[in-house]
């Protein structure tokens, strides 16, 4: 699980790309009243390259899916098969905890149908 870098105002897509790319990540969790509304990932802001300007909002997935913490791995891939997504925001009951990529369930594959938990 990788770690996550939330963002509590609506920012342009230029600030987040600075932001993502200063911190090494590829994507941000948009969070009001401590509570995720949307993510906005590098595949958002390259679609939208020629407007950078561009508040987050506008662009970033709203509808976010999330898994509890205490869901196994494959929890997690078939969440992300079944929704046709690549990154997955970890809960700990309303606590944003964290976020697994496809690359973390592929690094891991070897811990599939163990019932591992995503932080056993």
């Amino acid at each position: 699980m990788n770690r996550i870098a939330i963002i509590e105002e609506d920012i342009s897509l230029s600030e987040a790309a600075n932001i993502m790319a200063k911190e090494k990540i590829g994507s941000l969790v948009f969070v009001t009243n401590h509570k995720p509304k949307g993510i906005i990932t590098e595949s958002d802001i390259v679609k939208n390259v020629n407007n950078t300007d561009m508040f987050i909002t506008k662009v970033m997935s709203k509808d976010l899916i999330t898994i509890n913490m205490n869901r196994t791995l494959e929890n997690a891939a078939d969440i992300m098969a079944h929704h046709k997504i690549k990154r997955l925001v970890v809960m700990d009951g309303k606590k944003l905890v964290g976020i697994i990529t496809a690359t973390d369930i592929l690094q891991n594959a070897d811990l599939l149908n163990r019932n591992t938990e995503l932080f056993g």
